[in-house]
């Protein structure tokens, strides 16, 4: 009697279909080992004829393992298959190792299930390959993997994490899932090769070691919820279009080149909490820049002078480089290098009110340290709660026109008042002209066409 699925010729094995296409789940090595032996013969043996490229609607129940902890069905090494494998509707029931595998033709896996982990380990797909559609219900993983022509994950889902490490891909590359979470991409080298990933959302993505050689990227949209990591990779011409890492809780971005890059519709956040290195940082504003993004190049372009920084303080000595690190840490401080021109105002007012108050109790100095030596207080403690009260009071009592004529940089009528203090004056209109020039320059880049 021949098998109920359609097509199928082969004699029935149980409940009215064939040994590939029945279901096999209450398989067991000991109480069955009979039917999966069989079961193993007559697949490797269909191979062996070149004429088991066809696995559509196949069942692959859960196999013993072998000497290496692998599930039995496909860990033979060296194993070929000179046709198009297809696999399409085929159920894999337990953990699927395809090791040291070669599909000379390529494989489909469309609408495939994987209900366990599948791993693809020193596998060569040499033809146009497609997971379109397929179900990975647990982790999947591809190492030291080859794909030589186009493959194509269109509809994919992945419950599990999904891990490329040690791939190389040679021709279209098409990673648009219907669902994922965790995707890591490590060691992966495309040549000649047009990249597409997204739209995806994602708890976590990590590049790392990615290489493009003649090749184009594109990114479309891919939101990261979760860590972002791109790292030791190289994105030399890529078209990143849609990234959104505005809401990831971490993003590490260095040692990663982005030579010709674009960027498009790509939503940084808030760039200060993205961690990475000087160089890195400074081809992302170049990026930016090129493209006419400036506020996103000034973002960039303050954390490659933080991160600059932070090279000046570990470099080496304190000594050493010392007024570049004391520029560096007064320009950050001032206006996080120019970015930032609410801090410029802030800084102003508060050491022209300081300038003022202290000058003003300058006035009365002479008066106050007579009373403390005549009291023989202890001058320090004493001296620092007098001018504390003095503030006070000159706040209470302050005539805001005086404040303002002696903070306007261009008044000089107001050293008279303080004719014993010159040198304190003149300090104060230094600082606060350097301050109106930060303030001018950072309205100037927050505001550029």
């Amino acid at each position: 009697m021949d098998c109920s699925i359609g097509g199928c010729k082969r004699d029935t094995f149980l409940n009215g279909k064939c040994i590939f296409h029945c279901e096999k789940d209450g398989w067991t090595v000991k109480a069955r080992s009979q039917e999966i032996t069989t079961f193993w013969e007559k697949t490797i043996e269909y191979v062996v004829k070149q004429s088991g490229h066809h696995f559509a609607y196949f069942v692959f129940p859960t196999f013993p393992l072998d000497a290496e902890g692998l599930p039995y069905f496909l860990s033979t090494r060296g194993l070929t298959f000179p046709k198009k494998a297809v696999f399409d509707n085929a159920e894999f029931r337990g953990s699927t190792s395809f090791k040291k595998v070669t599909f000379a033709q390529g494989a489909s896996f469309k609408n495939a299930e994987f209900i366990k982990e599948a791993v693809f380990t020193e596998t060569q797909f040499s033809g146009e390959t497609s997971f379109e559609w397929v179900q990975f219900l647990s982790t999947c993983r591809f190492s030291n993997t080859s794909f030589h022509a186009d493959t194509n994950f269109r509809g994919a889902l992945f419950n599990g994490n999904v891990s490329f490490q040690d791939v190389s891909s040679s021709g279209r590359f098409v990673f648009t899932p219907s669902s994922v979470d965790y995707l890591n991409f490590s060691r992966i080298s495309f040549m000649n090769s047009d990249v597409e990933l997204g739209p995806a959302e994602l708890t976590q993505l990590t590049f790392n070691g990615l290489s493009f050689t003649h090749s184009s990227f594109r990114m479309d949209p891919v939101k990261v919820k979760g860590n972002c990591a791109i790292v030791h990779s190289r994105f030399d011409g890529a078209d990143i279009f849609g990234l959104d890492v505005s809401s990831a809780k971490n993003v590490t971005i260095e040692k990663t080149s982005f030579a010709s890059s674009i960027f498009n519709n790509t939503e940084w956040g808030n760039i200060k909490r993205i961690k990475g290195d000087r160089d890195t940082f400074r081809q992302l504003k170049v990026a930016n820049e090129r493209q006419g993004n400036y506020l996103d190049a000034n973002g960039f372009y303050a954390m490659e002078m933080r991160a600059h920084r932070r090279e000046l303080r570990n470099g080496g000595p304190p000594w050493e480089n010392m007024q570049t690190r004391a520029l560096f840490t007064i320009r950050d401080w001032l206006s996080e290098f120019s970015t930032n021109w609410v801090r410029p105002i802030v800084w102003f007012f508060a050491t022209g009110m300081f300038f003022f108050l202290f000058m003003s109790f300058l006035l009365d100095y002479e008066m106050i340290k007579f009373n403390i030596d005549n009291q023989k207080l202890d001058f320090w403690p004493t001296i620092f709660d007098k001018f504390i009260f003095h503030a006070h009071q000159n706040i209470i009592d302050l005539e805001w026109n005086k404040l303002f004529i002696f903070m306007n940089p261009l008044e000089s009528e107001s050293k008279d008042v303080f004719p014993d203090y010159y040198i304190l004056w003149l300090i104060y209109k230094i600082i606060s002209v350097f301050l109106i020039y930060q303030f001018i320059t950072a309205l100037f880049r927050q505001s550029r066409r």
